[in-house]
């Protein structure tokens, strides 16, 4: 008798493979040691090793889930610090000089804050990254003498933040990033007004809704703008809006009782003819004659 065909393989949940393609991107972009990802694709290969039938019981995906979370969160947060430290080095670096002290004080606390997360994030950042990072005291950043590290070096670890915050930020199915809205702190030309940081104001409850300091032109005289040149106007465009007066029929008669024409019928229209075929009008001409 013939044998029965083999059994396909059984399909394990998308998530290990998903967390896999997320190491990948990890190890092409060399942030994070190989200690921390051997760890990581060792959790990922413990969920493998259950039976099979247990791949989708309640407690193996429940671990997965977990440890997916986990990992999505860690990689949103390091993704951000990157992003964060990148900005902030390039502001510091082009407008150290020319911020105000209150500007450059939130742009260093800021910068800390991404510092202090790429040491608690559940990864271990690549041992290089991190030593070129300490090595920057960025209050120093854009003077001339100070300076530990040259610009050639200085760029190369600005691109590698950008490259390696992008790379991870693309990634999909990673949780969603809520941060608030992004004010260059570099950038003395555009501070938020009521705040600096972006958000809503306790207060009103509304966020402004204009970038710089809200000026007063000390005029009330209002002036239309108009535009005379109709040769580039698009078809529909709105022209102009004007003002007429209604004009009213007053011959029309008043009211009238019982279904009564309203008004008698003058010229032609108070005659009622019929549409008629040639055929249809031959044979009316035979009738009457």
């Amino acid at each position: 008798s013939a044998s029965p065909p083999p059994c396909a393989p059984a399909t394990e949940p998308s998530a290990w493979e998903q967390m896999d393609e997320w190491l990948d991107v990890l190890e092409d972009e060399n942030l994070i040691e190989e200690s921390s990802l051997e760890e990581l694709r060792e959790n990922i290969s413990e969920l493998r090793q259950q039976p099979e039938e247990e791949w989708f019981s309640h407690s193996s995906l429940e671990a997965t889930d977990n440890l997916r979370e986990t990992l999505g969160q860690d990689i949103r947060d390091l993704a951000s610090d990157l992003d964060t430290l990148e900005r902030d080095l390039a502001a510091l670096q082009q407008h150290g000089q020319q911020m105000s002290e209150e500007a450059k004080q939130k742009t260093l606390e800021e910068y800390d804050e991404a510092l202090d997360g790429l040491s608690s994030n559940g990864m271990e950042v690549n041992e290089s990254l991190r030593e070129q990072l300490g090595e920057i005291d960025p209050s120093q950043l854009g003077q001339q003498q100070g300076q530990q590290m040259s610009s050639e070096q200085m760029e190369q670890l600005q691109q590698q933040l950008s490259e390696g915050s992008e790379a991870l930020g693309s990634m999909e199915g990673l949780p969603d990033l809520q941060d608030a809205p992004f004010q260059n702190p570099g950038d003395e030309m555009m501070p938020m007004a009521q705040g600096g940081a972006g958000g809503i104001d306790e207060e009103t409850g509304q966020a402004p809704l204009f970038f710089g300091e809200e000026q007063d032109l000390g005029t009330d005289q209002v002036e239309g703008v108009s535009n005379q040149d109709f040769s580039r106007a698009s078809l529909g465009e709105l022209l102009e809006i004007g003002e007429t007066q209604h004009r009213v029929d007053e011959s029309s008669g008043g009211s009238r009782t019982g279904g009564a024409a309203a008004s008698n019928g003058s010229g032609g229209d108070a005659v009622w003819r019929e549409s008629l075929m040639p055929s249809e009008q031959a044979v009316l001409k035979r009738y009457f004659k």
